[in-house]
């Protein structure tokens, strides 16, 4: 897989071709790159809502996963209390090369950011977003970005039982003797 980085004006993006022999990008696919990096006129609209709200020093970034394929993770900046703002669509390499096996090449433009990680981590979702903000905001100081990885009900039951297991195998292998001390739970120098 190649990537070529391309430019719309002050907008940055890449795109990535299967072959190598494809990467030389033309200057039709240049031109519909500068076409098609807001993918629909909803794109420009929320392009002026996100610029404000990225002025914030920290912004709570809510990821969530798709329901087929999981490697792809939908993120949504929180706004005023209640509120919440499509900002992109991560995909990760595996998925890149997914896609690139029915497409000639794939655009990273406003919406598409693609990860520089093979599997997502909060660290690694974190980068994607701040790479993200970079190329399409690159005049705004870059904010501390809280990311939430969004956990669906069954996740959530599914990861509660695990904790209460391992809780469950810590207590029962526990000998009866044993006292916690409680100088570990209090030590002296946070008692000042």
């Amino acid at each position: 897989m190649i990537a070529v980085d391309v430019h719309a004006g002050d907008r940055r993006g890449r795109v990535f071709f299967a072959r190598e022999d494809q990467a030389l990008p033309s200057p039709k696919i240049l031109a519909d790159f500068s076409h098609s990096y807001f993918e629909d006129d909803d794109d420009i609209e929320r392009d002026k809502v996100l610029r404000k709200l990225l002025e914030q020093p920290i912004i709570h970034a809510d990821v969530h996963p798709s329901v087929d394929p999981e490697d792809v993770k939908h993120v949504f900046f929180r706004g005023a209390p209640g509120t919440s703002f499509f900002a992109c669509v991560i995909i990760s390499q595996n998925r890149l090369a997914e896609m690139l096996k029915c497409e000639p090449f794939v655009y990273e433009n406003f919406v598409l950011q693609v990860s520089p990680l093979q599997a997502f981590s909060v660290d690694a979702l974190r980068t994607a977003i701040e790479a993200w903000c970079e190329r399409n905001y690159p005049g705004i100081s870059l904010p501390s970005f809280v990311v939430a990885p969004w956990v669906d009900p069954d996740h959530y039951a599914l990861l509660r039982e695990l904790i209460d297991q391992r809780h469950r195998q810590v207590r029962d292998g526990l000998p009866s003797e044993v006292q916690p001390d409680v100088t570990v739970l209090e030590p002296a120098y946070e008692a000042a």
